[in-house]
């Protein structure tokens, strides 16, 4: 898939037309924690490596997926034959390991993500410049 860029000019209505890859396999596992017990409502992103062509410069075509897991932790997501770089992130959860993963000829299943869950907190608000509380607004914390 070709990625170009689209001008969009105020007022006016632009017509975009979006071109989605058909998916032929999958990577299932499960989202556990530092007992093995699955979590709830992770989510799982599979991206693809090696996207950029060095020899070109060129970026190559990459799809990638996601998924959320299940109550039990499981989850599954759709993809094409690839090298993937899965990783799962979850609400008050620091983000999992990476483990990389091939699919070639055949769905990838039993990929067990761990996350550990922390024993530290941040709290703390979003407020606007009049010092109200924005709603649903994105928060999150890198270790550095």
């Amino acid at each position: 898939m070709e990625v170009s860029d689209t001008a969009i000019t105020a007022g006016t209505d632009t017509a975009i037309t979006f071109t989605l890859t058909t998916t032929n396999r999958t990577i299932a596992g499960t989202v556990v924690d530092g007992s093995g017990t699955g979590i709830a409502n992770a989510f799982v992103h599979a991206l693809p490596v090696n996207c950029f062509d060095a020899a070109t410069g060129q970026t190559k075509t990459c799809n990638g997926g996601f998924a959320q897991s299940k109550s039990d932790g499981t989850f599954s997501i759709s993809v094409s034959d690839g090298t993937y770089t899965i990783a799962a992130e979850g609400a008050g959860l620091p983000r999992s390991n990476e483990t990389t993963v091939t699919v070639n000829g055949t769905s990838t299943t039993g990929v067990t993500v761990k996350m550990a869950k922390s024993s530290t907190t941040i709290s703390g608000a979003v407020l606007d410049e009049s010092g109200s509380g924005i709603k649903y607004a994105h928060v999150s914390a890198a270790k550095i």
